[in-house]
C-alpha cells in the first residue's frame, strides 16, 4: 500500500480514512449494478450495515385488471429465445418470493379488481407464492426487456364463461440481467 502514496510518504490512518470510502463506494456500486456480485458492505461512518443486492427489499406494484405495465410491449414470441433469462428470473424469485408474498394482501387484491366485486369481497386469502414457475409473455420491440409471467391462484368469477388469475408478473432487463421491476396484477379471460 506504500508504494501507491505518492512521493513516497508513510501511509497514516488519515490517508486511509477517504481511501477506505471510496473503496466501499465502488463496492456498492458495484452491489447495485450486479445481480451475480453478493458482497455485503459495513460503512462504519454511518454506523449502518449495507445489505447486499440479493437481501435488499423488493418493490411491487400494483395494476388494475386486465392492464399491462407501462411501455410498448409485444408477443414474446418463441420462448427457447429468453432460456438465460428465465434461470436468472428463477434465481431472483428464489431469494424474492417471500417479499412479494407479504405485500400481496386479500385487501390489495380487492382493490385491483375492476370485475366480480361482489365474488370478490369473499376473497380472504391469498395462495402460497413458493412454487410459481415463469414464463415470458411480452417483451419490448428490441427484446432488451422482457415480462415474465406466473399465476398465483384463480379468483372468484363474475360469470362462469370468464376465468380469472392472480398474477406476478416480472420485468426483466436482459442487457443488465437483472429484474427491473415486480408487478401484481388480474387477468381474465373469456371461454367460449
Amino acid at each position: 500500500m506504500e508504494t501507491m502514496i505518492a512521493l513516497g510518504e508513510k501511509e497514516t490512518d488519515e490517508m486511509r480514512k477517504p481511501l477506505a470510502i471510496l473503496i466501499l463506494s465502488g463496492l456498492l456500486a458495484v452491489t447495485a449494478f450486479s445481480a451475480d456480485e453478493k458482497a455485503p458492505s459495513d460503512n462504519k461512518d454511518s454506523g449502518k450495515k449495507e445489505e447486499p443486492a440479493d437481501k435488499a427489499k423488493i418493490a411491487v406494484e400494483f395494476l388494475m385488471e386486465m392492464a399491462n405495465p407501462p411501455g410498448k410491449w409485444e408477443y414474446a414470441g418463441d420462448k427457447t429465445l429468453f432460456k438465460d433469462s428465465i434461470e436468472k428470473v428463477s434465481e431472483f424469485w428464489k431469494t424474492k418470493w417471500k417479499d412479494v408474498e407479504k405485500e400481496v394482501t386479500p385487501e390489495k387484491v380487492r382493490e385491483i379488481s375492476r370485475y366480480a366485486k361482489e365474488q370478490m369481497a369473499k376473497y380472504e386469502k391469498v395462495a402460497p407464492f413458493e412454487k410459481m414457475e415463469f414464463t415470458p409473455t411480452l417483451r419490448d420491440k428490441d427484446g432488451k426487456k422482457v415480462i415474465f409471467e406466473a399465476t398465483v391462484e384463480t379468483l372468484p368469477t363474475h360469470s362462469p364463461l370468464v376465468t380469472r388469475w392472480l398474477k406476478v408478473l416480472i420485468v426483466y432487463d436482459t442487457e443488465k440481467k437483472s429484474v427491473e421491476k415486480v408487478f401484481v396484477t388480474i387477468r381474465g379471460e373469456l371461454q367460449e
